[in-house]
């Protein structure tokens, strides 16, 4: 049924060209149908050979028409008036062929045919476009891809009532869906900490009614003094810290700023929840943290093991390190951004043609950090259950499927090469560790072979105290030199 359904959606629903070839041979059948002149072709009578004439001046006219409006619009998608021109420009042959080859024809039949033509092939038009919009409201990629959303965990409610939860980074992707899933459960207070004014105050307009108390913070991990002081006035007992820097190209041109965000803003955080005996610490890293080639995967590693160090020897703060892969339709994921370019250029971008990467919905992952968050044993790194790898070529050529019937122009990809330290393949885990299973069925225990820090205290410090004095090579190969010891 799946292979079916794909098919049908792959060669039929989305080629604008066959339907609207299509809709005139059938309008024209229609229209004998309800009104019978006298019509042949250049004394060719066969009402199939007609159509299939009439089909082929639908092709040759569409070849135009894509052609001039290449050059004269301003939007790659198709508007109403577009596909209303295009069918009255079909009428307007036909009545010309009609009066061509019967010049007996009255004005008034010719213009009842050719509006005939006009309503059949307008009206047919609109309905499969609203037909092909619906079927994909209904079947979006992430439902392609088998891609699960799930809903707040409401038999968790009594665990989070009365608390005080902290969400760091709250108005990204992942925050501001933990936003809303604990708030549908939760009675207690939940701060809602990120530095963008404007995207932490559609956040808490966003939220639907809830029995929580709701505070947003405007406020940056990298300030110790500003953290300190929301923990003073506050003291959360449960913390689920989502802020980061995660945009990889960006990242390797300004390895500082993901120092003091990952990495510093990270032990800040953990510092200060040890001093203020936060029950539990839940830290959202990325599967990027495995093996990492890039800033941003060594500077959530190293922030990884900063939380492992610090927490697993304290009585009072319970730790969990939470891996995945992408977020499908984030604001960092490749959808929004191949929105874009297809609105530029009708074209997308792929960076190999054999890259793979692992994806998971923000509702789950926001559903499986709440899991995680009522544990009764933390002190572990997980990893949350996201399927088979997807081939991004493979993703790409679902998203041009969805998008190309809004489309005047073949949607297509075009491949460029990987950016730099940016891997092929993601992997789960690293080769020193292995899986186990957890109390929740989506989530596995990444358990390590060996009990010995990959990064002593000392090292932090000395990162620390000299990150700021290196340049952006040094400093890379620095941080990958601590890997490496």
């Amino acid at each position: 049924m799946k292979l079916i359904r794909n098919n049908f959606k792959n060669y039929f629903i989305i080629q604008i060209d066959g339907v609207i070839l299509g809709l005139v041979l059938w309008s024209y059948w229609i229209s004998q149908f309800f009104y019978q002149p006298t019509f042949d072709l250049f004394g060719i009578k066969n009402p199939l050979i007609v159509s299939c004439l009439i089909v082929l001046l639908a092709f040759l006219n569409l070849v135009l028409y894509r052609w001039v409006l290449s050059k004269i619009s301003e939007s790659y998608q198709w508007k109403d008036w577009h596909l209303l021109t295009y069918a009255s420009d079909m009428a307007f042959w036909i009545i010309l062929i009609s009066w061509l080859n019967n010049t007996e024809i009255t004005i008034v039949d010719l213009f009842k045919f050719g509006l005939v033509f006009l309503v059949l092939i307008t009206f047919l038009l609109v309905v499969y476009i609203r037909l092909i919009k619906f079927y994909f409201e209904q079947y979006p990629i992430d439902k392609q891809l088998e891609i699960s959303s799930f809903p707040a965990p409401i038999h968790l409610g009594f665990q989070y009532q009365h608390n005080t939860v902290l969400i760091t980074g709250a108005a990204g992707s992942i925050g501001s869906e933990l936003t809303i899933q604990l708030a549908a459960i939760s009675n207690g207070t939940i701060l809602l900490l990120d530095q963008s004014e404007t995207e932490l105050h559609q956040l808490v307009q966003s939220i639907p009614k809830s029995n929580a108390r709701i505070i947003p913070i405007l406020g940056d991990i990298r300030s110790r003094l500003q953290i300190q002081q929301l923990f003073e006035a506050y003291k959360p007992n449960l913390i689920f810290h989502a802020a980061a820097y995660k945009q990889l190209p960006i990242l390797e041109q300004f390895p500082k700023q993901a120092v003091a965000v990952n990495i510093i803003g990270t032990k800040n955080l953990v510092d200060l929840s040890i001093l203020y005996q936060v029950q539990k610490f839940v830290f959202v890293s990325t599967d990027k943290a495995v093996n990492p080639t890039s800033v941003l995967g060594i500077t959530k590693k190293i922030a990884e093991e900063y939380v492992k160090l610090k927490l697993n020897n304290c009585n009072t703060t319970q730790w969990a390190v939470v891996r995945f892969g992408n977020v499908l339709n984030s604001n960092s994921s490749v959808l929004p951004l191949w929105e874009y370019q297809l609105r530029k250029e009708a074209a997308i971008e792929v960076r190999n043609p054999a890259v793979s990467r692992y994806f998971i919905s923000a509702s789950k992952v926001a559903h499986l950090l709440l899991e995680i968050g009522a544990f009764h044993q933390l002190d572990q790194k997980y990893l949350l259950s996201m399927g088979k790898p997807i081939l991004i070529k493979e993703l790409a050529k679902q998203f041009i499927t969805s998008k190309q019937y809004q489309y005047i122009n073949r949607l297509s990809i075009r491949y460029t090469s990987l950016l730099a330290n940016e891997k092929l393949h993601e992997l789960l885990i690293a080769d020193d560790e292995e899986l186990k299973d957890s109390n929740h069925p989506e989530v596995k225990i990444v358990e390590a072979r060996s009990t010995e820090n990959l990064f002593s205290e000392s090292d932090f410090k000395m990162m620390l105290n000299s990150y700021e004095t290196m340049n952006s090579i040094v400093l890379k190969q620095y941080l990958f030199s601590l890997l490496k010891k």
